[in-house]
């Protein structure tokens, strides 16, 4: 890993737990991961695992989204699972993007496995209910309450 002035410059992936445990702010280390997975696509499904492990989860979807056409994606994964409802999660405002992303991982590309992962994490007056509530087969109480949205 190199420091230049104030960015930094992953050598390899594994240099990111490294750049946290160096104390570089959290925002530096993802910016270089980020400049990584551009230079090494390949890597994006280990990148999500990792921004899911050190920063907010929901950061690694980017990661996730970019990942799905490699061989090492799995929709069984249980970071990207974690990243899925941290995105699903989000406010609507501003967080258009990570949100969608969330939900075509969610409900078109993982739907087998996480449909009714995010259908129980789904309870009203939550963001991730607001985000969703219209893509779930609901009933009772929360059928109600999505209706009433």
């Amino acid at each position: 890993m190199q420091i230049k002035k104030t960015k930094v410059i992953l050598d390899t992936l594994d240099d990111y737990p490294r750049c946290f445990q160096k104390n570089i702010s959290g925002a530096r280390c993802h910016k270089a991961l980020t400049k990584w997975v551009q230079i090494h696509p390949e890597d994006a499904f280990k990148a999500g695992k990792l921004t899911r492990l050190y920063m907010n989860h929901w950061l690694a979807i980017p990661f996730f989204e970019k990942s799905t056409d490699l061989q090492d994606f799995s929709c069984k994964d249980h970071d990207l699972k974690l990243a899925v409802l941290g995105g699903l999660n989000l406010p609507m405002t501003g967080n258009e993007k990570i949100i969608e992303a969330s939900s075509n991982l969610a409900f078109l590309k993982c739907a087998k496995d996480l449909r009714e992962v995010v259908k129980e994490a789904a309870v009203p007056d939550s963001s991730l209910f607001v985000n969703v509530c219209k893509k779930l087969d609901l009933t009772g109480a929360k059928k109600q309450s999505c209706d009433n949205l």
